[in-house]
């Protein structure tokens, strides 16, 4: 069996796609009209994406590399108008960078890279531009050297 489907009241609340190996291949899940969600699974049963719906909308969006580590995680603001929070790992589990709303009403982030050893590489504030379509470094920046060590800082104005 590839394919298997549940139904309440006629309508389908889950639906799930097999491997031949029968693990999971994924699994779409709709509750009610507004809410959804879809887990994607690599053949060894392992999650391979996590993406959970409103209205449409990717609001919550998660990747992991196949050993289960995390990869993305990204989470949006209902509208889609801008995220507020994004993280992304190195496969060797250390944080690549991680942005984050800090004030909804001006659209200030802060956002953090660091090196694959886990080492800050660079730190400041970002600000969504006017059109809504770039995030803008804003405001003094700190660089890192891979040790850890400042070597400069920065100031960006917007854009």
């Amino acid at each position: 069996m590839l394919h298997k489907g549940y139904y309440v009241d006629g309508k389908l609340k889950v639906f799930k796609n097999f491997y031949e190996n029968g693990q999971v291949e994924r699994s779409f899940v709709n509750p009610d009209p507004l809410h959804s969600a879809v887990d994607v699974f690599y053949d060894n049963g392992t999650a391979k994406k996590k993406i959970a719906y409103y209205e449409g909308k990717p609001q919550k969006y998660y990747e992991f590399y196949d050993n289960g580590l995390p990869k993305i995680a990204v989470e949006n603001e209902k509208e889609m108008k801008y995220i507020t929070l994004k993280k992304s790992w190195y496969s060797n589990g250390q944080m690549e960078y991680v942005i984050e709303l800090k004030d909804k009403k001006e659209k200030v982030f802060v956002e953090k890279k660091y090196y694959s050893n886990g080492q800050v590489r660079e730190e400041g504030t970002l600000r969504l531009s006017a059109d809504g379509q770039k995030y803008l470094k804003d405001g003094m920046w700190t660089f890192y050297d891979e040790s850890g060590k400042n070597k400069k800082v920065e100031k960006f104005t917007e854009q």
